[in-house]
């Protein structure tokens, strides 16, 4: 028996595209596990400190936004290994071709562009119909990216990367593959398709800005803009809506609503008191309100950062006519006043 014969030991193959990429459902798992965590994180904060994160207002969305991304650029790089704690536990991180995981800057870039359309996505934040700039460049930001994002995720097969991956050179792969990626190249029609979902993004609010300034759009933003200028409101928005109804036995009903919703600055505000100066705008600005079924008034207080929120909410709804009685009622207890204390 001859001790110099030796096994040949085959070359281990290295990891292709299909092996070594990982799947939509455990980068959803990833995305879902981090969430929560942050969300549990933001319910904290505003166990801590709600009335400090109240008084952010707008500016809450800012916040909520630094934390996320911070958390994700920082778990993301090579820092601790690419791997966010969702990423850990769904066996996944984020590495570049060569196998190696990102650096800090890179990775604060590719959180920044995925983390960007979330915050400001149903973010309180008001834009003139008239500055079609502005509205253009924030539903690029927040429609185009995002529904790009999501575009990419389901679809792009070849090297699973969406919009902010794609931006850096990065990849997200099952923790178990260490060596360097062997990759195709990202099928070119899928630039096609987020071209076209840019355009239209970008158009629709050139047509929004157009219809803003028509009936009864323009009166209703009119008002809007009054309801927000009054004392202690940081947000308002007011729509006009039908809303229908079987009725068994009646048969369809049809309701016109006029809505107002504010968000109040200060817990201490009146909320009844409120609610008769926006309704008084209401009526003395929209001459159509009289003829609605119902005017109705909703005043929210609490913190939104994006990855938590909270609210306690206070709704008073009236048809005009009961509203006109109410504040008329108002001005006379309050005229009657001064004379009861003297």
């Amino acid at each position: 028996m001859d001790d110099n014969v030796s096994a040949d030991v085959p070359p281990q193959p290295e990891p292709v595209a299909g092996d070594a990429l990982a799947g939509v459902w455990r980068r959803l798992l990833a995305f879902l596990i981090d969430c929560l965590l942050l969300g549990l994180f933001g319910q904290a904060l505003g166990l801590i400190a709600p009335d400090q994160l109240a008084a952010l207002g707008n500016w809450g969305r800012a916040l909520g936004f630094a934390i996320a991304t911070t958390y994700f650029a920082v778990m993301d790089s090579r820092l601790f290994g690419g791997q966010s704690l969702g990423a850990r536990l769904s066996k996944i991180r984020v590495v570049t071709r060569d196998g190696r995981a990102l650096g800090l800057g890179a990775s604060m870039l590719r959180t920044t562009l995925f983390t960007l359309p979330y915050c400001l996505n149903g973010a309180a934040i008001s834009i003139d119909p008239s500055m079609s700039l502005a509205m253009v460049l924030f539903s690029i930001v927040v429609f185009g990216l995002g529904l790009s994002i999501v575009y990419l995720f389901l679809f792009n097969r070849s090297t699973r990367q969406c919009p902010h991956d794609l931006a850096v050179g990065a990849y997200v792969v099952k923790a178990e593959y260490t060596q360097p990626l062997t990759v195709g190249s990202i099928w070119r029609g899928h630039f096609v398709v987020l071209a076209v979902i840019l355009l239209i993004v970008g158009v629709v609010p050139l047509y929004a800005s157009k219809l803003a300034r028509q009936s009864p759009f323009a009166e209703l933003m009119s008002v809007q803009q009054a309801v927000l200028s009054l004392p202690g409101v940081e947000f308002a928005s007011v729509n006009q809506s039908h809303n229908s109804m079987v009725v068994f036995g009646k048969g369809k009903t049809i309701t016109d609503v006029l809505s107002a919703r504010v968000r109040v600055s200060d817990k201490a505000i009146a909320r009844s008191e409120l609610a008769n100066r926006v309704a008084a705008v209401i009526l003395e600005q929209y001459p159509a309100s009289a003829q609605q079924d119902r005017i109705t008034i909703s005043m929210d207080y609490g913190f939104d950062i994006g990855i938590a929120s909270s609210w306690h909410s206070e709704h008073v709804s009236l048809p005009p006519g009961e509203w006109r009685q109410r504040l008329t009622a108002a001005a006379e207890a309050k005229a009657v006043m001064p004379a009861t204390q003297e």
